[in-house]
């Protein structure tokens, strides 16, 4: 008996590989007006920062290994410049063993330069330890521009030592949100 639960267990984990491996719909069937880019800014800091809201999902290869993506865009102006870094900003968790996600590419081939932001062990349970990265993954402003200029997703392939690989996917929606929250703003944040 409990040989066939397992084996059930196994089938069913295999099953919700690809069926939970994108961001949720409400990205994708909105508006980019509805989606709302917070902008954190002061007085006193040399930078502002445009944060997209956080995408969550889970991917689920079995019944047990599966990896939690929290993630955004966030966008960092330095005040006196004008100069913009684009970041995607991932929080990793899974169990088990280390990944070290170390790399990262565009659709197509490009490399991307990843910094590790964190790493932590979260709660352990009596088998396993939750383990959580954090790593920011610099975009091109030219590949922002091009993909909220034609309405496209940004895809970028994320790779680990461990020989995980994670495709995460900005919708389309939300990358145009993004974009245009800067257009404005650049100017105004300007010191003389």
């Amino acid at each position: 008996m409990r040989l066939i639960v397992v084996f059930l267990a196994f089938l069913l984990g295999g099953c919700l590989t690809n069926v939970l491996n994108n961001p949720p719909a409400r990205f994708d069937q909105r508006a980019p007006e509805e989606i709302q880019i917070e902008i954190k800014s002061d007085s006193f800091s040399p930078t502002a920062q445009h944060l997209g809201p956080e995408i969550t999902l889970r991917h689920q290869t079995s019944l047990f290994d599966y990896t939690d993506y929290a993630y955004r865009m966030r966008g960092i102006v330095d005040k006196k410049t004008g100069l913009l870094l684009h970041q995607l900003y991932i929080e990793f968790s899974y169990p088990a063993d280390w990944r070290f996600y170390n790399s990262a590419y565009l659709y197509g081939g490009e490399s991307l330069e990843v910094r590790s932001i964190s790493s932590n062990v979260g709660g352990c349970g009596q088998y396993a330890c939750t383990l959580e990265e954090t790593i920011g993954i610099t975009i091109p402003g030219e590949e922002i521009e091009r993909l909220a200029s034609n309405n496209e997703s940004l895809n970028v392939k994320v790779a680990s030592r461990s020989g995980h690989e994670d495709i995460i996917r900005v919708p389309a929606p939300y990358l145009v949100s993004y974009f245009r929250s800067f257009s404005p703003a650049i100017q105004a944040y300007r010191v003389p």
